[in-house]
């Protein structure tokens, strides 16, 4: 859709530098009242409008998460009963309005439903990685008032969720860049907080980032799924949960008295035209001892922010959070003042810089490094590529690509005056990555030194444990993009791949009940007795529980339904679409016994009617 906004944009970019997670992080730190709006380059416009930050209302020019489909989807309105209502309405009203006046839908129901619609649209614009943006500053109606204060979206209740569903591994670690050369630690926050983002409270990134400093170079070795754990630390990232420091430049201990330098959050700046604070409040950093009078805090003043791309009206000051908020986000803490006598917190500043902004000068060394190597790119070998022998050790192989994906990653050409090398570089990238996963694997590397040496394969090639995970993680993300047919390929391939996991063939099962395009009728039962016998094995399968419950809905037995949503939460007390189910079930029965008894005739029947005349 054509834009409808006659002001100039207040800011504006690409998608490629500031991505959707990163502008919802922004615009929230910055209360901004207002709209962003979202172009994926094909032309197609989407529209989120927002108060003090928050979502209140998301415009997609496709309808694939229309109100009508979502209230038939979740059971909640007959489609009979939607297209009734869709022929009431008029101008100025809306189906919602219109299915409330028939009393179709109560205003509860209506307002839950539109809050997770909003949800949806939003997770799908994470998907949307090329493009550009825009943010306006026009008033708008929406979220206004009390009736509407549910339909708040407090975006770090996002981040993970959708994150989770629309990033790939290379896409995660390209946004995580800007963590290159600091170490990170989680701030002092409750377990609620993190469970009320989405993510699991036993999680092992979080679990070490409240332990310890950390550093990108050694978060890999937490776990054998590299994508879970990025997912984790970005989404902490983008809800300013990470206390930061530049690597080298903790405080001294012991001698001279230390001096604490404040990290350079130049990277994390946004136009002053968007008006509001400067940096992100974020909870407090974990509890650490009051300096004493004899140990100096230095602080580097905030430059003046640079002239914005376009004046615009300043932002409204923020109003108070409405008590209306829904429970889940109220468990995120709001955004406070320090209190006089509080002990004192290290947050982000601008370091000081020149008023007079110039172009880096080229890194020369950089610049022939990289144009060398893209000329015998296709030469070299896995080893001469990466740097290292032919028996090195799985570590150095891994040290080896770490410090080439520093030297040589996109996100860094622009501070060495090179973006015009970013192609070259992102090629280079790409081919090193390999290198490191094929000689990082032992069989992988002894199939690839046999090529080398021109033996022929023994049968065919073996897929690895590491080949399985790729091909369920690579599943997960075309699941949840609505690709049914690629995924159903990949889960297959994974429980090919290493046959002692069950749940890879419990994904490829319900991924083949799921497929709009196949015929439920024809799998549900052997989908069903696949899921059953994975759950029975592992009875923890939060998911599994939740997919025996859909197949039970779709058998209509609502009972059987009910009890496997029911132990889908008991397995994982935040599993959101089970306690939804469960919910949507109860208001079901409720509705069906109320017009049971409405419909009842008097005690007695005509027989007592006429006795009593």
């Amino acid at each position: 859709m054509a834009s409808t906004h006659e002001k100039r944009p207040s800011a504006s970019g690409s998608l490629q530098e500031r991505p959707v997670a990163r502008l919802l992080q922004q615009v929230f730190r910055k209360q901004v009242t207002g709209s962003l709006s979202i172009s994926d380059g094909t032309g197609d416009e989407s529209e989120i409008y927002l108060r003090t930050g928050m979502p209140v209302h998301v415009h997609r020019p496709v309808d694939i998460d229309r109100l009508d489909r979502v209230l038939v989807e979740y059971g909640l309105v007959p489609q009979e009963a939607v297209a009734r209502a869709d022929a009431m309405v008029t101008s100025g009203m809306r189906l919602g309005e219109a299915l409330q006046g028939m009393g179709a839908l109560n205003k509860e129901s209506l307002s839950a439903v539109l809050k997770d619609q909003m949800r949806r649209k939003l997770t799908r614009l994470f998907c949307v990685a090329e493009g550009s943006f825009a943010i306006y500053l026009d008033a708008h109606s929406f979220g206004e008032g009390d009736d509407l204060a549910i339909m708040r979206v407090d975006p770090r209740t996002l981040f993970y969720p959708a994150i989770h569903s629309a990033y790939d591994l290379p896409r995660v670690t390209r946004e995580l860049s800007r963590l290159w050369g600091q170490e990170f630690r989680l701030t002092s926050v409750s377990l609620s907080f993190i469970t009320a983002m989405g993510i699991p409270a036993d999680d092992p990134m979080v679990a070490a980032l409240r332990a310890r400093w950390m550093s990108l170079d050694a978060i890999d070795s937490l776990t054998a799924r590299p994508l879970e754990l990025r997912t984790v630390l970005l989404s902490l990232y983008y809800a300013d949960l990470l206390e930061r420091q530049n690597l080298g430049e903790a405080p001294v201990q012991g001698g001279s008295a230390p001096v604490i330098k404040l990290r350079d959050t130049a990277s994390d700046s946004f136009p002053s035209a968007l008006g509001g604070p400067a940096q992100a409040e974020v909870p407090p950093a974990a509890p650490a001892p009051r300096p004493s009078a004899s140990i100096p805090v230095v602080v580097a003043p905030a430059p003046p922010e640079a002239a914005p791309v376009a004046m615009a009206s300043p932002v409204r000051p923020p109003s108070a959070p409405d008590a209306a908020a829904p429970a889940r986000a109220s468990a995120i803490p709001r955004r406070s003042s320090p209190t006089p006598g509080s002990s004192p917190r290290v947050v982000g500043v601008r370091a000081a810089a020149s008023s007079i902004q110039s172009v880096p000068a080229p890194d020369v060394a950089l610049r022939t490094a990289i144009l060398e190597l893209t000329e015998k790119l296709d030469t070299l070998s896995h080893f001469e590529l990466l740097g290292v022998s032919e028996s090195a050790a799985a570590g150095e192989v891994s040290s080896a690509f770490i410090r080439a994906a520093r030297r040589y990653h996109p996100d860094r050409l622009a501070g060495a005056g090179l973006s015009e090398l970013v192609p070259e570089a992102e090629r280079i990238l790409a081919r090193m990555s390999e290198a490191a996963m094929v000689l990082g694997d032992l069989t992988r590397r002894a199939e690839y030194l046999d090529g080398r040496s021109g033996k022929k394969p023994v049968g065919s090639t073996i897929p690895t444990v590491l080949d399985a995970e790729t091909s369920f993680l690579k599943g997960e993300v075309l699941l949840r993009r609505g690709d049914h047919a690629k995924a159903i390929e990949c889960f297959a391939a994974a429980s090919k791949a290493s046959p002692g996991e069950p749940q890879y063939r419990a994904y490829w099962a319900w991924a083949r009940f799921d497929n709009p395009r196949g015929r439920k009728e024809a799998v549900v039962r052997e989908v069903q007795r696949i899921i059953a016998d994975v759950v029975a094995a592992q009875p923890r399968f939060s998911r599994g529980h939740y997919w025996l419950g859909q197949i039970w809905k779709f058998l209509n037995e609502p009972d059987r339904a009910e009890r496997a949503f029911r132990e889908a939460v008991n397995q994982d007390k935040e599993f959101i679409e089970a306690t939804r189910e469960m919910r949507l079930l109860e208001m079901r029965r409720t509705r069906k016994s109320a017009a049971h008894k409405d419909s009842d005739p008097p005690r007695g029947g005509i027989m007592g009617r006429l006795f009593k005349k």
